[in-house]
């Protein structure tokens, strides 16, 4: 097989096994070849390829002789082949909707159904850090998370480059909502009931864990925009598909009935 690799040069001539009248050429074989393959690992490829396509043959060629209902399996193949060719030109038409959802549909979608968006469970914004029981730097790290609590952002570039290098843990989730469990679970212990924006502290003999809440809904809270904004965004794209499905093969039946391609008899 390595030869054929190495001295056969690839024509249409060319064939590496032969079964009947189907034959596999090596042209077939080097298309399928992952890139940078090279030397004893292209030849054990070509070997594998080879090897299966010869065992496909044979079983192909066996059932043939002894399956039943070979034409229910071909009427099968066949719908099989029209819907794959179907949804595929379906896919392709309906995959320019993506982008034709704007952040407006959203937020006028979410206006007028607010009520029926409601946290089925509890969400929070903030910020994670694990440090060193004997680390130098707690007194100022919490001063820079007290200040983003007041709104004030001078030193969260500087609180972050620090637990990015220095920090056990960090998980900063203050630019968008997740399950409060993300952050909580965080801790050591329980936090307690009811949450709420506050930075909490817990220590142990080997770490400090610091956790600012900068936001929190409940559970049965109107879900904030941000936090439903995909899932209206697959909804109204959803929706969008099956309006533009409908729309599609309405015009394709108009023109079929229209050229006398389409025939209905009442």
């Amino acid at each position: 097989m390595l030869c054929l690799l190495t001295a056969c040069q690839p024509t249409d001539g060319s064939y590496l096994a032969q079964i009947g009248e189907e034959r596999l050429n090596l042209n077939d074989v080097l298309l399928q070849m992952p890139m940078g393959l090279h030397g004893a690992d292209s030849a054990a490829f070509v070997e594998e390829y080879v090897n299966g396509w010869v065992n496909e043959q044979l079983l192909y060629r066996q059932g043939l002789k002894h399956v039943q209902n070979l034409d229910q399996l071909e009427k099968q193949a066949s719908q099989y082949r029209r819907d794959l060719i179907s949804q595929t030109y379906l896919n392709e038409r309906l995959l320019a909707l993506d982008d034709l959802v704007t952040d407006e549909e959203c937020q006028t979608f979410y206006d007028k159904n607010k009520d029926n968006l409601r946290l089925e469970y509890p969400i929070a914004q903030g910020i994670y850090i694990q440090l060193l029981s004997n680390s130098s730097k707690v007194n100022r790290l919490k001063e820079w998370l007290t200040q983003i609590l007041d709104g004030n952002m001078d030193h969260a570039e500087d609180l972050e480059q620090y637990c990015q290098l220095r920090a056990v843990a960090y998980e900063s989730y203050s630019d968008h909502w997740v399950p409060m469990n993300r952050l909580t679970d965080f801790m050591p212990t329980d936090l307690g009931q009811p949450l709420q924006p506050k930075l909490y502290e817990m220590k142990d003999k080997d770490y400090i864990y610091l956790l600012l809440i900068t936001g929190f809904h409940s559970q049965g809270e109107v879900q904030p925009f941000e936090f439903a904004r995909n899932d209206i965004m697959e909804l109204l794209v959803q929706q969008k598909r099956g309006e533009h499905r409908r729309q599609l093969l309405d015009e394709l039946r108009t023109k079929a009935l229209e050229s006398g391609h389409l025939k209905l008899k009442n």
